[in-house]
């Protein structure tokens, strides 16, 4: 939400942001990859009283590792905590920056044959990152959009789980738009909650379709059915300021996953209304 903002409109800025999603009706928020200075601007915000919902601060984690060691809490001071890390493995689908397991249906003119993304951070990063994590007992959300992405991310879970055992970490997948659902399985067994995005299923349904993974593999993204049918916790999400915090959007794809043109893609991962209210 502010990264790369003049320090002294951020304030203001943040400020404005929690009315906005307060207006569509949450009373819970996240930023979802900030930093110390991002930290220092929030909590002089809750300082005055000022915001009208909970804000949960997650860390940068190859930015900053002490500061959530010193400060992460899962209680609210003044409406506003430091809540744990974010790890970023590799970019969005629809730019074609999501690290996948094979190639892109339908890439833009110039791209090789076989290219198939690519990641933000490399293996012994990621590797090194998350057991950080586990060992000290902080929570982690990691966005992971593409297969090859997450194919790093559950072996960087497993690995963690095996070395430092079972606890109550509550690792969260961010996105996973093109999960398998191989890789379904494995978030499952490793207690990992997924937080979807099936309002792609309207924004970006038809280009998902048609160029980044063709129609057969775009039926699956955001597979809330495959979550659902192995009786799993997740959470819908609007990744704002990328799509506004509409809640009512997120409702409508969640349970209809119309696309712009009218197409419905997977209709199998359709859930019905209650199941996607208690998931927004």
């Amino acid at each position: 939400m502010l990264q790369g903002v003049d320090p002294k409109a951020a304030p203001g800025l943040f400020k404005a942001g929690t009315e906005l999603i307060a207006a569509y009706g949450y009373t819970t928020a996240q930023e979802g990859r900030g930093n110390p200075l991002v930290a220092q601007i929030m909590k002089g915000v809750a300082a005055s009283g000022e915001l009208k919902i909970d804000v949960g601060l997650y860390i940068d984690i190859l930015v900053d590792r002490d500061m959530v060691l010193a400060e992460e809490s899962r209680t609210y001071k003044n409406r506003f905590r430091v809540a744990g890390y974010k790890l970023t493995i590799d970019g969005s689908p629809q730019g074609f920056t999501a690290l996948r397991d094979r190639p892109y249906y339908n890439p833009p003119e110039g791209f090789r044959e076989d290219y198939a993304g690519y990641a933000a951070v490399g293996a012994d990063e990621i590797f090194d990152v998350i057991d950080f994590a586990f060992k000290n007992g902080r929570q982690i959300m990691v966005h992971a959009n593409g297969e090859g992405a997450m194919d790093l991310h559950i072996a960087a879970i497993r690995a963690a789980t095996k070395k430092y055992g079972p606890a109550d970490r509550r690792p969260v997948l961010i996105h996973g738009q093109f999960a398998r659902e191989d890789q379904i399985d494995s978030y499952k067994e490793l207690n990992v909650f997924p937080s979807l995005f099936p309002m792609h299923t309207f924004y970006w349904g038809d280009w998902h379709r048609d160029r980044t993974v063709g129609p057969v593999n775009a039926e699956n993204i955001s597979p809330t059915g495959w979550v659902i049918e192995r009786g799993m916790m997740f959470s819908s999400h609007h990744d704002a300021p990328v799509a506004f915090p509409d809640s009512m959007r997120i409702l409508d794809a969640t349970v209809t996953r119309r696309t712009r043109s009218g197409d419905i893609l997977g209709p199998h991962h359709r859930v019905d209304v209650m199941t996607a209210l208690r998931r927004r």
